[in-house]
């Protein structure tokens, strides 16, 4: 009987080393993507915050606030303020509606007009929901 022929592998001569080099260059090309992946998601997640932010604007106005109740909610034009009551809140100069708000306490409005570089600290009195 006779057997089968099989068919042995073979590797071209003339290329013997190349899939060794090829092997040893896989890692840093990895490493270079990796990085550049890195970069790339930088770029993006300062693109999604509005870049870089500068904390000391000069044409911004400063509000802090003097309160009788320490966990009352800020909102300013309609937008929610955390722990503006602790730190205060720098806002573009002009015209600006506060609201100080808890569920114990009534609501205080305020209409403020701020011009630019202007620091104000705002009394703040709650009075308390009776039963």
């Amino acid at each position: 009987m006779a057997r089968p022929a099989t068919a042995t592998p073979t590797l071209p001569r003339e290329r013997g080393r190349e899939p060794e080099r090829r092997l040893r260059a896989e890692p840093e090309r990895r490493r270079l993507a990796g990085w550049a992946v890195l970069a790339l998601l930088g770029a993006l997640a300062l693109t999604a915050c509005g870049g870089p932010q500068r904390r000391d604007t000069p044409s911004a106005a400063l509000i802090q606030f003097d309160s009788n109740v320490a966990d009352a909610e800020v909102w300013i034009d309609g937008s929610f303020y955390a722990g503006a009551l602790a730190r205060g809140i720098k806002v573009k100069p002009g015209s600006h509606r506060v609201e100080i708000r808890h569920d114990d306490y009534h609501t205080q409005y305020l209409e403020l007009e701020l011009a630019a570089g202007e620091e104000r600290t705002v009394e703040v009195r709650l009075a308390e929901i009776l039963p």
